[in-house]
């Protein structure tokens, strides 16, 4: 009734790539045990590296926990500080909104012109 398709590998590609040695094979070779010994050996080095960087990680987000609240704290007060600055600097304008702004004109008697600085 069923039968089992084989898919056709495409030719110059392996099936299985060749670091990993053969899928099936009943015993591993001298190869692949010494890849296997290197592996145990690096992944709890790995986990141990992880471990330090997460441990930095922790130390970091506890101290931007700290911070961020009087951080917060002090963004409100400007929030409701700078309207007010605002508001005052656009009521002592004697010139009206966007005049007034920066030196004001001098007027000099100089010999023979009048110069406007």
């Amino acid at each position: 009734m069923f039968r089992l398709v084989r898919e056709r590998q495409p030719v110059g590609i392996p099936a299985f790539p060749p670091q990993y040695g053969q899928p099936f094979s009943s015993q591993p070779s001298a190869q692949q045990l010494q890849q296997i010994l290197q592996f145990l050996q690096i992944v709890p080095q790995q986990l141990q590296q992880l471990q330090i960087l997460q441990q930095q990680q922790l130390g970091q987000v506890q101290q931007l926990l700290q911070i961020v609240p009087s951080q917060l704290q002090h963004l409100q007060q400007l929030f409701q500080f700078v309207p007010q600055q605002i508001q005052s600097l656009q009521q002592q304008q004697p010139y009206g909104p966007g005049l007034g702004f920066g030196p004001s004109p001098q007027t000099f008697a100089g010999p023979g012109a009048n110069y406007v600085m």
